[in-house]
């Protein structure tokens, strides 16, 4: 069960940089990313394969082939360089740190672990996933906060009646939620405090960034809007922490068409953390290759699956569901789920586990349950919040307190990486939406005995 915030915001993350250590990752406040040159003194990578009958399988000591020093630009401009045809991108969005000042960032890296792509115009980047046939065009979660006059009154009946992201929901629930008290942790609180989030496309080679939806949460931490993902290109899949739901918009006119909200199968107050205070923190939506939805509920420990044909009340997919509230042995607080197909080896699930401090794959076994595959740690990974399944069976890696994004063998080597302050997601362009492109643990040549 979850309460909490993401992490300790005020906790600051030391940089390896070449073998020398700094102190936190604001360098003159500007750009905050390092490229690894080699791991800290006495880290090993370690990456497991275990069925109901094996033993864990341990693999040699990490390296990291990156070796370019990130570059600070004086002038205060961020150091990118063009990206050339054929390169290897790698995107990351960042999460910053909203106390001490630490700045969030959307950046991308060639192969080379050169700087192609910066910006850093809103307060929390999340989501970033790949658009289907552009080739250096991603769609990406920002997040403004707002304080005071900023906000509008969520109260208003005006305001209700005209914003269809709260009449979607009815008048009660939408009340209770809005002047719910928040946790203690938030600067400000209630209508004093929103965000407004935002789903925007960038072309990295050009710069060019198109609006495809936005909504205003009132609340300013939890309620941030994690996750989205395409239904097609028209519709959104969105992951609704504020309201702790799933819903399906139509981004040309704002309309909520089909929603899920958690309420309708878990009880409130019995699971999950406080009720209308960060319940479920619904973190993440992935729309799966039949149309299904998978859901991860971070403070139930558990990722769901929904049937979005049926409706709300009759959506949730039971016998298929991961993990269950409280039992950490499975999952811990995880965040961004990924589906890994029956035609690549699936169906399996590759997760950050986060609070165990692991990425991790469960496989789908014949009797419907699920099965824990592979997992992989060193000394250092702490709060991973993505993993990515990539085609020749490397494993894209956040670990966000670590302060890294690492691309992990199947034998657990550390093949490539960089580090880099709170990250949040990331993806290989090129490699397919996520995990979708590559295969299950149990086809990969590191399988345990």
């Amino acid at each position: 069960m979850g309460t909490g915030s993401d992490f300790d915001l005020s906790e600051s993350i030391g940089v390896v940089l070449t073998g020398v250590v700094l102190a936190g990752l604001v360098v003159a406040g500007l750009f905050s990313v390092a490229l690894v040159a080699q791991p800290a003194d006495g880290e090993v990578g370690q990456s497991a394969f275990q069925s109901s009958d094996s033993n864990v399988v341990q693999s040699n000591e990490s390296n990291v082939s990156a070796d370019v020093d990130a570059r600070i630009d004086a002038s205060g401009e961020s150091p990118t360089k063009s990206i050339e045809p054929g390169d290897e991108i790698t995107v990351v969005a960042t999460q910053g740190r909203f106390i001490d000042g630490e700045s969030p960032e959307l950046v991308a890296f060639d192969a080379a672990g050169e700087l192609v792509y910066y910006e850093d115009e809103y307060d929390v980047y999340y989501d970033v996933d790949p658009v289907p046939g552009e080739t250096y065009t991603v769609e990406y979660v920002g997040v403004e906060h707002l304080v005071g006059e900023e906000c509008p009154d969520f109260l208003s009946s005006d305001y209700y009646s005209d914003d269809q992201y709260a009449s979607s929901v009815d008048w009660d629930t939408w009340e209770r939620y809005v002047t719910a008290e928040k946790n203690d942790y938030e600067p400000v609180r209630g209508k004093d405090a929103c965000t407004r989030d935002v789903v925007e496309r960038v072309n990295l080679s050009t710069g060019k960034v198109t609006s495809q939806y936005e909504v205003v949460i009132p609340d300013l931490f939890s309620g941030r809007t994690h996750d989205v993902d395409r239904v097609n290109e028209t519709h959104l899949a969105v992951a609704d922490i504020f309201l702790d739901r799933v819903y399906v918009v139509d981004a040309r006119t704002d309309e909520i068409e089909w929603q899920w909200q958690v309420q309708d199968d878990f009880q409130p107050n019995a699971t999950g953390g406080p009720y209308t205070q960060d319940w479920t923190h619904v973190n993440d939506v992935e729309v799966l290759p039949d149309d299904r939805l998978m859901a991860s509920l971070r403070n139930h420990d558990q990722v769901v699956f929904l049937d979005r044909t049926d409706s709300s009340e009759s959506a949730l997919l039971e016998n298929w569901t991961l993990g269950e509230d409280n039992n950490y042995s499975i999952l811990n607080e995880q965040h961004n789920p990924d589906y890994i197909p029956e035609e690549n080896g699936g169906p399996s699930v590759v997760v950050g586990d986060s609070h165990n401090n692991r990425p991790v794959e469960y496989q789908r076994t014949s009797n419907e349950t699920w099965e824990r595959t592979w997992n992989w740690t060193d000394p250092r990974v702490e709060w991973p919040r993505d993993a990515d399944r990539l085609p020749d069976g490397n494993t894209l890696v956040v670990d966000t307190r670590g302060g890294r994004v690492l691309e992990i063998s199947p034998d657990g080597e550390v093949v490539w990486g960089v580090e880099i302050g709170v990250p949040y997601d990331a993806e290989r362009l090129a490699t397919g939406d996520e995990s979708t492109g590559g295969p299950a643990a149990n086809l990969t040549e590191a399988n345990g005995p």
